[in-house]
């Protein structure tokens, strides 16, 4: 699929970025997680009262908009959600758009509690400059395993598969690389990064041609004999969106944009015989991130087949929208 034109930055509104609506003013407030402490509620409350239209609108990606915005206001705006803590960063505002299992540490379901993982990917996203190059659009999304938020194709998702890895996931399309939950967030931020790298005009992942730029290897389904478990999602990681949608290849040649050294394989999957032996190779390296893929003498990657099984869920929970 060729890439998707852009012919400028997108015009997603923020808290800085008002959009100017039929009836007024729209402001979002990114809400990393979903989360909204008490006094921040009675603070957005307030302001949607004061200088707007005295709603809260709830967005497809759990944030918040207020309506209705008169001319002049914006600056107060910005003061009080600044005041509550609504606005850490003037500069990364609009791209703090990180989805996360609603439930996750709540309910008991899942492989981990992932909001350490959203507060620590929200301050790492807001530290480094770069990344205020994002698109308002672009998505983050940390799926506790239930398979909730990985099913909306985020751009970098981070789905677990056990209490002690996760797969990295770009636009539904699982890379074949590993972390463990200390090291999650810098892989996710390198893939970030990568894409900066390798886009043109592109706002999304998604949008990326299906021969990457600069040399960038397709890997996977898009004909790389090499891929592996890359270019597919991982076994129990939906398919598909929610609107029965497949996910793209051309996430997979960001996998070549990634850091070399966070793709050191540390250990081989293992796989049951018939007979409930386990067999395969284990491999150890000292990049955070884990790779399934093991290579032949003659510096070439053979075809694994995915070998963890967790039980398959279709998301019954929000759709990926712009929001």
């Amino acid at each position: 699929m060729p890439s998707r034109s852009r012919t400028g930055p997108d015009r997603c509104p923020g808290t800085l970025r008002i959009h100017a609506a039929a009836d007024g003013g729209l402001a979002r407030i990114r809400l990393p997680g979903g989360a909204l402490t008490g006094p921040r509620s009675a603070a957005l409350a307030d302001a949607a009262a004061d200088l707007g239209d005295g709603f809260l609108e709830l967005t497809s990606r759990a944030n918040l908009q207020l309506r209705g915005i008169a001319d002049g206001a914006e600056a107060e705006l910005s003061d009080r959600l600044r005041a509550a803590g609504l606005l850490p960063s003037t500069t990364h505002e609009r791209v703090r758009n990180i989805a996360a299992s609603v439930l996750s540490g709540r309910d008991g379901a899942g492989h981990l509690d992932v909001r350490p993982l959203v507060a620590a990917l929200d301050a790492a996203l807001c530290a480094d400059p770069s990344l205020a190059a994002l698109s308002g659009r672009f998505l983050f999304a940390v799926d506790d395993g239930r398979g909730d938020v990985i099913a909306m194709r985020g751009d970098i998702g981070l789905y677990a598969l056990a209490p002690d890895e996760l797969a990295l996931v770009l636009a539904g399309t699982d890379t074949g690389l590993r972390a463990r939950p200390e090291d999650a967030v810098a892989l996710a931020l390198d893939a970030a990064r990568a894409f900066l790298r390798a886009r043109t005009t592109e706002w999304r992942i998604s949008d990326l041609p299906d021969t990457p730029p600069d040399g960038m290897r397709p890997v996977g389904r898009g004909g790389d004999p090499g891929g592996g478990d890359h270019g597919r999602p991982p076994e129990g990681v939906p398919a598909a969106a929610p609107d029965g949608t497949p996910p793209g290849e051309a996430a997979g040649g960001l996998v070549e944009g990634i850091e070399a050294g966070r793709r050191r394989p540390s250990r081989s999957p293992r796989r049951t015989s018939r007979t409930g032996r386990r067999s395969g190779r284990s491999a150890s390296g000292t990049g955070g991130a884990r790779s399934p893929r093991s290579s032949r003498s003659d510096g070439s990657t053979p075809r694994r087949s995915a070998t963890s099984r967790i039980a398959s869920r279709r998301s019954s929970s929000l759709r990926g929208g712009a929001s």
